[in-house]
């Protein structure tokens, strides 16, 4: 339930007692005494209504039943500021189902102890339900700012780079594991078809390898595409700002315009007291709803002008009617003035919670992003090479199954290696966080003293597994210092992409592997000349292998580092050379 500051409690208390006693004053001396007990009656009787509400409804109600026990005449409007004050605050206490049943029991004390007619009785109810709705629109305009509030204060407790990496690893884990399900199924079934196919050389077996090889490097490219291309889908905002309050010209007009058709009216003799009262204590407080909810300084001068108008003509006119006129005037006014006050502090707490949201979006979207291309530079890494390797080694087998049967189960035997080595890789990908796993292989791991990478010895393992698919490679090799840990991985990848790279689009050519780690530069280079197929080999797996994105990747990492990579033609062959500021250990190198 929603609860009134203490000082507005108090401002409530002596407005109705203050009402209440100077329209008992005017009944003359000879109440005394008892009518300031009345009026604090009617004060603390407003003051229970902000903290009990039924119990000061009850209080006001007795409060107007005493008067009429009392022979109060049934002109004189004593209760009514009270009554109005008991109603609006009970409309914003109360939900509208629990605080209606307050008007009823008020308009019946108050129409039992002024005798009303059925005709005054309409008028009381329509009077009364004014200030209890105005009650109740500011009662959901102070939901929805404590709404608001409460948003702001929870976006405000979430860590945006945590709820980021959360987001990402969550990507990553769904992404990573539909991949293994496909890619790695098809590995697996490669490998698989190669054990199978070992012992009896049949072609549609071989075949069979190179198939799925297709099939899985089809759609390796077709997920290495959208996870880099795909943007990450934003996440909708968590809520809109509140509508502005009407601009002010209308009600400017609205209220100017109704203060010139009173006055004409009053000059006219068109305006009745007893026929158009009800209508005017309506408009008036329908207007003073609108002028506070607009809230400029030129609504509530038209304002002024207008209350001055209805004043006026209602001193002159039915000087009886004065209180109510007044209460239908003050009392909308400040209502929609706390009305205006709520829907200015919930657009500021809708505007922290949505400018939170649109941080912690923009840190989620920057994380998926990035954890999209880290899995498709290590999807490639391990499938796209080795799926490509499968395949011409498996149509080496087909090539050699008649003329050389063991030369064919070598080149299957070299599938199964390295189809069971990707799944592996694949595997780890799928189940191992980034960040506790090693980029490239399961089987690279740091190989130097204290957790340093021994680049000549994991070269050397790029370099054998390059040699067996039929490259003729010859190393130069200067590393005299321990690699950082993420250097040496860089390097590896350049290595492993350029080895990669020559194995399938330029089979059984001269390449030269070079390496260099030395002061404060790291270089990597790979160059390989024309192809130079022989007995292993065969050209129509060329054309159905590769994507493209694995140089894009090495791009973008040796960007990052501040460096420079070079890959381009060089006449009949192909260069590939990563230049990057180097960050090592100052210590011997190991191996060297």
């Amino acid at each position: 339930m929603p609860s009134l500051p203490n000082r507005v409690s108090w401002w409530l208390t002596a407005a109705s007692a203050a009402w209440a006693g100077a329209l008992l004053a005017l009944e003359g001396p000879g109440l005394g005494l008892l009518g300031v007990g009345m009026a604090a009656w009617f004060g603390a009787a407003a003051w229970v209504v902000t903290r009990w509400p039924w119990l000061g409804v009850l209080l006001n109600a007795g409060a107007v039943l005493a008067l009429g026990l009392m022979g109060l005449p049934s002109e004189n409007a004593a209760p009514l500021g009270p009554v109005l004050i008991a109603l609006v605050t009970i409309g914003y206490l109360l939900s509208p189902r629990t605080s209606m049943w307050a008007v009823p029991a008020l308009l019946a004390a108050t129409g039992t102890s002024a005798h009303w007619h059925l005709p005054s009785v309409v008028f009381g109810l329509v009077l009364l339900l004014l200030p209890w709705w105005f009650g109740v629109l500011v009662r959901g305009r102070d939901a929805r700012r404590r709404c608001a509030a409460e948003d702001a204060r929870r976006l405000s407790l979430v860590d945006p780079s945590a709820h980021a990496r959360q987001t990402a690893a969550t990507e990553r884990e769904e992404v990573a594991a539909g991949a293994f399900a496909v890619i790695g199924n098809a590995v697996h079934q490669m490998t698989e078809t190669a054990i199978a196919a070992r012992e009896s050389l049949e072609p549609a077996a071989i075949d069979a390898i190179h198939r799925s090889g297709e099939e899985a490097t089809q759609r390796l490219r077709a997920l290495l595409v959208l996870l880099r291309e795909q943007p990450p889908v934003a996440i909708a905002s968590s809520g809109a700002l509140p509508a502005a309050p009407r601009a002010a010209p209308p009600a400017v007009a609205a209220l100017l315009g109704a203060a010139a058709l009173l006055a004409t009216a009053a000059v006219t003799d068109l305006f009745e007291p007893d026929r158009d009262g009800l209508w005017v204590a309506v408009a008036a407080a329908v207007l003073s709803w609108w002028a506070g909810r607009a809230g400029t300084r030129r609504t509530s001068l038209a304002w002024l002008v207008f209350a001055a108008t209805i004043l006026a003509l209602i001193t002159v006119t039915a000087p009886d009617n004065l209180p109510i006129q007044i209460a239908m005037l003050v009392l909308p006014f400040g209502a929609a003035v706390a009305w205006s006050g709520q829907h200015a502090a919930e657009a500021v707490h809708l505007v922290e919670a949505q400018l939170r949201q649109a941080h912690i979006e923009a840190a989620e979207r920057t994380a998926v992003s990035d954890e999209r291309l880290h899995l498709s530079r290590d999807l490639h890494d391990a499938a796209s090479h080795a799926v490509g390797t499968m395949m011409m080694q498996a149509n080496a087998a087909g090539v050699l199954r008649e003329r050389d049967p063991d030369g064919a189960r070598g080149a299957l035997d070299a599938v199964v290696d390295i189809g069971r080595e990707a799944t592996l890789e694949l595997r780890a990908i799928s189940t191992v966080p980034r960040r506790s796993r090693a980029p490239l292989s399961t089987s690279t791991r740091p190989s130097g003293p204290d957790g340093t990478i021994d680049l000549r010895h994991e070269i050397t393992r790029l370099v054998e597994a390059a040699r067996s698919a039929g490259s003729r490679v010859t190393t130069d090799l200067d590393v005299r210092t321990d690699a950082d840990l993420a250097d040496a991985w860089l390097l590896l990848r350049v290595v492993r992409e350029g080895l990669a790279n020559a194995v399938r689009h330029a089979p059984g050519s001269e390449v030269t592997v070079e390496a260099r780690l030395a002061g404060h530069l790291a270089v990597a280079r790979v160059t390989n000349g024309p192809a130079c197929p022989d007995r292993w080999h065969h050209s129509a797996v060329l054309a159905n292998t590769g994507s493209g994105l694995g140089l894009r990747g090495l791009r973008e990492l040796v960007d990052q580092r501040h460096g420079e990579l070079t890959a381009r033609e060089t006449g009949s062959g192909f260069l590939l050379c990563a230049m990057l500021p180097a960050r090592h250990p100052m210590t011997p190198a190991v191996g060297s």
